[in-house]
């Protein structure tokens, strides 16, 4: 059997056209695929929290929450908006806390908007 074309259109329906001795088979094969990417990325809404000034290293602003489509394992990082460190993040749940040494001032600093 001698194959003579493969072609890819745009619903991922791959048509194989295969050529016998006695005649010509069509074979359709679905990929499924839906034009959908691969890894979809996880969901995170804003989020506001309140922290009291003068606050205590350790002490819990809130829990970021996110989905995620695949049902994966998230991992959680600030990465804006955090210039002094004055935060910090559980990378496993989203927990953030004040960090050591913070210094929250709400004369100095009214609010924080931190990226995660």
């Amino acid at each position: 059997m001698k194959l003579n074309t493969v072609q890819l259109i745009k619903k991922r329906i791959l048509y194989i056209y295969a050529v016998a001795a006695i005649g010509m088979t069509l074979f359709f094969i679905s990929c499924g695929d839906d034009d959908s990417p691969a890894n979809k990325k996880p969901e995170i809404q804003n989020q506001n929290f309140a922290v009291d000034e003068n606050s205590a290293a350790d002490t819990q602003v809130g829990k970021v929450t996110a989905t995620d489509a695949e049902q994966g394992k998230l991992t959680y990082s600030i990465t804006a908006g955090n210039g002094d460190g004055y935060f910090a993040i559980n990378g496993g749940n989203g927990q953030i806390t004040v960090a050591a040494n913070a210094d929250l001032d709400h004369e100095t600093t009214g609010s924080y908007s931190l990226t995660v």
